[in-house]
């Protein structure tokens, strides 16, 4: 069910969004002490008097990434421990340790803020080094998921040349 919203006030009558159709707005939000982040996708009109929100999401893991469009329950997602991961990264490379054997053969995933997944793959051994190739210089999202649970952190990473 998409919600319309009339616009009392204007503070510009140009820019990208008129007569914007889907676009999504990212949002960070705290909940009692925790921050979460959610998105929300909606259609402005060309004159920029209205503005149609047709849906949104947050994660309800505080402080995890969502991707803008991820309509997915995650609340039955347990976050894995913070000390069973370590993920760092230097220039296009991605360095990951997996403390606990359970995380073995877990699926990898590294997204960009746009929501675009620039790699996936399995985790399959302790120490693990992985090369993004073709991406531009910025901030993005890795994503393992085990059998224990959802580990998501931003990292930077740099295009090489």
């Amino acid at each position: 069910m998409a919600m319309k919203f009339h616009i009392v006030s204007q503070i510009s009558s140009g820019g990208n969004w008129l007569g914007a159709t889907d676009k999504y707005v990212g949002l960070k939000f705290n909940i009692s002490g925790k921050n979460h982040y959610g998105w929300v996708r909606f259609t402005v009109a060309a004159d920029a008097g209205a503005f149609t929100v047709k849906d949104y999401a947050y994660e309800s893991i505080a402080d995890s990434a969502i991707t803008a469009g991820d309509t997915a329950v995650l609340t039955s997602l347990k976050p894995v421990a913070k000390q069973n991961i370590s993920v760092y990264s230097f220039g296009n490379k991605v360095h990951i340790n997996l403390a606990d054997q359970n995380s073995f053969n877990s699926n990898l995933e590294i997204i960009d803020l746009d929501g675009k997944q620039v790699y996936t793959g399995k985790l399959r051994q302790r120490d693990n080094l992985i090369q993004v190739d073709g991406i531009v210089t910025g901030i993005y999202l890795v994503r393992i998921e085990s059998a224990e649970g959802t580990f998501v952190k931003r990292l930077f990473l740099q295009a090489i040349k």
